[in-house]
């Protein structure tokens, strides 16, 4: 592999590799270690390939867009900056608006609005700005707050910055154009332990008696059903988030790793798309790995 900013400039450029390649090898560098230095190469010209729509489907196929959003989390000014100039090229595009919005991007890119780099503040802004050309995220984005935020921005001495941030507020918040939180939670967290008898209880009212559910001698993990871990998702949106009324029309689902019993699941459900028909993202974890996650189409009754 290639660590050097030399190395990197000659493959892509030496007409050995293909974009597909070059873009799976740097991929396979930033992955390979998480030295600073190397990440922010690798990055960097990461983030430059996102400029061109002809590699958004390598980009894709390489799951560059999970870098980017790890990117805007760390502590290191330039991978934050590297990450979301990166989802900022790729934010109009459809497949990775969704799956922003689906990955709780917009509150994690709301929160370098306040970052001390105006190059970082400029990049989230336009990034904002461009994900507010979908209906079933402007909502998400143009809040009190939010504006809030940005109308300070506007004051900035950086006149790149003050000169988005005024272009935003009048584009998206003109007449004080606010658009009006749903009266439901956007996202909740719930936690929850399953204990064996609870799962002895699924087990009989569900006549599902495969032993991987039930504890022995040899198997000290017995596995919840994955249809009880799909319930307790139903019971949150049907309780708290839109609540209750809510009818699921369909689902899609998968199951990565097993739910074991007596070991806590995070569930988080999120509402993306606020329309007739709406949209909710949820997934489950237990210790910090995803064991269901899936999407959901409601409406109301």
């Amino acid at each position: 592999m290639y660590q050097t900013q030399a190395s990197l400039k000659k493959k892509a450029q030496g007409g050995k590799i293909d974009r597909g390649e070059f873009i799976y090898q740097l991929t396979s560098e930033f992955y390979s270690t998480r030295h600073p230095e190397v990440q922010g190469q690798t990055s960097a010209n990461l983030a430059n390939l996102s400029y061109d729509p002809i590699n958004f489907d390598y980009l894709q196929q390489y799951c560059v867009h999970d870098i980017f959003l790890e990117l805007i989390i760390t502590e290191h000014t330039h991978l934050i900056l590297h990450g979301i100039a990166g989802l900022c090229n790729l934010s109009l595009d459809d497949r990775f608006h969704d799956f922003i919005i689906a990955n709780n991007g917009i509150s994690l890119i709301k929160k370098l609005l306040t970052n001390q780099d105006d190059s970082i503040k400029i990049n989230a802004l336009a990034c904002l700005l461009f994900l507010c050309t979908r209906p079933n995220s402007k909502w998400m984005i143009c809040s009190a707050s939010t504006r809030a935020l940005i109308e300070n921005l506007c004051l900035s001495e950086n006149v790149c910055l003050s000169n988005l941030a005024t272009y935003f507020v009048t584009d998206q918040f003109m007449d004080n154009d606010i658009v009006d939180p749903p009266s439901y939670p956007v996202t909740i967290q719930i936690f929850k332990t399953i204990t064996q008898k609870e799962v002895d209880d699924f087990t009989q009212l569900t006549n599902d008696h495969n032993p991987i559910h039930k504890s022995t001698d040899t198997n000290s993990s017995p596995i919840v059903h994955g249809a009880f871990v799909n319930s307790l998702v139903a019971g949150v949106i049907g309780t708290y988030m839109p609540g209750p009324g809510t009818i699921v029309v369909s689902q899609s689902f998968s199951f990565p790793r097993k739910c074991v019993v007596d070991k806590e699941i995070e569930i988080n459900v999120e509402v993306v798309e606020r329309r007739k028909i709406m949209k909710v993202v949820y997934d489950c974890k237990q210790e910090g790995k995803v064991v269901f996650e899936g999407t959901a189409r409601l409406v109301a009754a």
